[in-house]
C-alpha cells in the first residue's frame, strides 16, 4: 500500500477534522484555586502564549509580565503559577500538533501538567492544529480551576523554612564567638573571625575552626541575614584546608540550601572570595566577604611616627554616656586627652575605651559628663555601613583644620566620593575630594542625608603609599568606612543606642544640617 493510500485511510478513520486527545497530572494535595497569578514562558509558535494568556484571563487568572513579576511581594509569590509552554508539530504519515503545559509554583515545584494533541492529516493547517491542541491542554486545567480562593493558598516561605528546621546549627552568639576566638587569638587562622558579604550585605557570618567533624576544618554559620530562607546559627559554608594557607576547598549552601562544591581564597587585600555558579544559567557568581573581626595584621595607612608631643584632631559624639569617635593616631601614646566643645566653650578630660589601631579608629569617653546639661536635643545622625555608599555621592565633613589656628568653631568641607576604595583597592577606605588639613583627623564624613558613612583620615602614611604604589601622595584624601566603627561599637554596652538611632537630618538643606550637627562635633587635643 503506497503512502497516499495510507494517508487517505487515516483521514477516513479520523474524519475531516482529525482526532484529539488530552491528559493531565496534578500534584497530590494541591488545590489550584489557591493561585491568582500566572507567568507564561517557553515556546511561542503561532502566538500560542498570547492565546494561552487569553484562556487564563477568561478563567479569572491574572497574567503578569516580567516587569510585574519583579515587583511582586512575598505574599504575591505564594499565589503565583509559572506556566511553561512546549510545542511540537509532526509531519509524516500523520500531521499532529502537541502542546505540553507544565505549571510550577514560585518554588519551582511542578504542581500541574497537561498535554493536548490534535491530529488533522494536514488538512486544517498547523496554526489551527496548534491552537486546538492548546485548548485541549488548557481544558484539563480549566476543569480543576473554578476561581481564586485565598484559603487554598500555601505559605511557601513557611513551607520551605519548615523543610530545613533540622539544618545544622552552631550554638554560638556573636559575643560568645568573640570570646571563643580571643581564647586562642595568637593561633587564629586568617579565615577565622566575623565576615560580612560585600555586595548585598545579605549575610554576616562567623567562621570558626572545626573540632568534631573530620570532613571540614572550618565552618561558617549565620550571625545575621536578610534572607528569609535562612536562620541565625545555621551552617552556611564548610571549608577544608589545602596545601596553600589562604586557599580552601569549599562547600557552599546556596539560597535554596542546595549544595555547591567550589574553591575559596583570601586575596592579598584580605577579602574572602568564593566563586559559584548560577544554577539557572551556569554563569559565574562571585561572592565576596570582608572581615569585620578581629583586626587583621595589615599595614597601617596612618603615620604612626609623628614625633610630636602634642596632636590635635576632630571627634564626634556617638552616645549620651559621652562616647566620642576619633582617629587612633590622634590620641595614641598620649598621657592626657582633652575634648573641647566650642558651642559652650568648655573642655572635658577623656580616656580611651576601645581602639582599632590597624584601621585608625579610637572611641574615647568623657569624664564628669552629663549629656542633658549640654544638649537639649538628641544626637541627630545615624551611623551607616558602606553598602549604601555610591561613587559620585555628595559628602561633607565638619572639623578643626590646623587646630585652633583658623578659629574655635568647626569648618565645613564638601566634596564627592571619588572612589569606594583606597590605594590599590584597599577596601577599608573611600577616596574623597573634600579639602582636608591636619586637624580634620577623626572628623565625621556625612552623606547628603546626614548619615555618617566614614571617618576622615587626614594624616596619611607616606611610607605606606611609597611601599605599595611607589608614589608620594599629594591632595589625596581618604575616610575609613564606618563598617569598622560599627564593629567596634558592637563590643560596647551602648551598641543598641549607637546603631539604632533615628535620622533627624534627612531632607534638610545643607546649612540646616550643619547647624544641627555642629554642637556634636568636638576638637580633641592629646598630650
Amino acid at each position: 500500500m503506497n503512502i497516499l493510500k495510507i494517508a487517505t485511510l487515516i483521514v477516513s478513520c479520523f474524519g475531516l477534522y482529525g482526532c484529539a486527545t488530552s491528559e493531565y497530572f496534578i500534584k497530590p494535595g494541591i488545590n489550584l484555586n489557591g493561585f491568582e497569578y500566572v507567568g507564561i514562558y517557553g515556546d511561542n509558535a503561532h502566538n500560542i502564549q498570547t492565546v494561552l494568556g487569553d484562556l487564563f484571563e477568561r478563567k479569572g487568572v491574572k497574567v503578569i509580565s516580567k516587569t510585574q513579576f519583579n515587583r511582586m511581594t512575598e505574599s504575591d509569590y505564594n499565589r503565583l503559577m509559572l506556566c511553561e509552554v512546549i510545542y511540537r508539530y509532526t509531519r509524516g504519515l500523520r500531521y499532529y500538533a502537541t502542546i505540553y503545559l507544565n505549571i510550577y509554583n514560585s518554588n519551582k515545584d511542578k504542581i500541574f501538567s497537561s498535554n493536548g494533541e490534535k491530529w488533522s492529516g494536514g488538512i486544517s493547517g498547523e496554526n489551527s492544529d496548534a491552537r486546538n491542541a492548546l485548548e485541549l491542554a488548557f481544558d484539563e486545567f480549566a476543569k480543576k480551576y473554578e476561581r481564586f480562593n485565598p484559603i487554598y493558598t500555601v505559605d511557601l516561605l513557611k513551607q520551605m523554612k519548615d523543610e530545613f528546621n533540622d539544618w545544622e546549627k552552631i550554638g554560638l552568639t556573636e559575643s560568645e564567638l568573640k570570646i571563643k576566638l580571643s581564647s586562642y587569638s595568637s593561633d587564629l587562622n586568617p579565615i577565622e573571625g566575623i565576615w560580612s558579604s560585600i555586595e548585598d550585605n545579605q549575610y554576616r557570618l562567623g567562621i570558626i575552626r572545626e573540632t568534631n567533624n573530620s570532613k571540614r576544618d572550618f565552618v561558617a554559620f549565620i550571625l545575621e541575614t536578610d534572607n528569609p530562607l535562612w536562620e541565625v546559627k545555621q551552617v552556611k559554608i564548610e571549608f577544608k584546608s589545602t596545601a596553600y594557607k589562604s586557599v580552601f576547598s569549599t562547600t557552599y549552601f546556596m539560597s535554596d540550601h542546595s549544595k555547591q562544591g567550589t574553591t575559596s581564597f583570601i586575596n592579598d587585600k584580605g577579602i574572602l572570595e568564593i566563586k559559584l555558579k548560577n544554577p539557572e544559567d551556569n554563569s559565574e557568581l562571585n561572592t565576596a566577604f570582608i572581615k569585620n573581626y578581629p583586626s587583621t595584621n595589615e599595614k597601617s595607612f596612618v603615620d604612626i611616627n609623628k614625633g610630636n608631643s602634642q596632636t590635635s584632631g576632630t571627634g564626634f559624639i556617638i552616645s549620651e554616656s559621652g562616647l566620642i569617635v576619633t582617629n587612633w593616631h590622634v590620641v595614641e601614646n598620649s598621657n592626657s586627652i582633652e575634648v573641647f566643645f566650642p558651642q559652650i566653650n568648655k573642655t572635658f578630660d577623656a580616656t580611651t575605651v576601645i581602639k582599632d589601631s590597624k584601621n585608625d579608629i579610637a572611641i574615647i569617653k568623657l569624664t564628669d559628663f552629663t549629656f542633658s546639661k549640654i544638649f537639649n536635643n538628641p544626637i541627630p545622625y545615624p551611623i551607616s555601613s558602606s553598602n549604601i555608599v555610591k561613587q559620585g555621592n555628595k559628602v561633607f565633613t565638619l572639623g578643626f583644620p590646623l587646630g585652633n589656628l583658623l578659629g574655635q568653631t568647626s569648618k565645613l568641607s564638601d566634596g564627592i566620593i571619588n572612589s569606594l576604595y583606597g590605594i590599590q583597592d584597599d577596601p577599608r577606605l573611600m577616596q574623597i575630594s573634600n579639602p582636608i588639613q591636619p586637624g580634620n583627623s577623626g572628623g565625621p564624613l556625612f552623606n547628603s542625608s546626614g548619615e555618617i558613612i566614614g571617618i576622615v583620615v587626614a594624616t596619611l602614611n607616606a611610607k605606606y603609599f611609597y611601599e605599595n604604589a611607589d608614589i608620594i601622595p599629594q591632595n589625596v584624601n581618604f575616610a575609613v568606612k564606618c563598617d569598622y566603627l560599627l564593629n567596634l561599637s558592637s563590643m560596647l554596652p551602648e551598641d543598641k543606642e549607637i546603631t539604632q538611632r533615628t535620622n533627624k537630618l534627612k531632607g534638610l538643606s545643607l546649612d540646616k544640617q550643619v547647624e544641627i550637627i555642629s554642637p556634636f562635633v568636638v576638637r580633641i587635643r592629646a598630650k
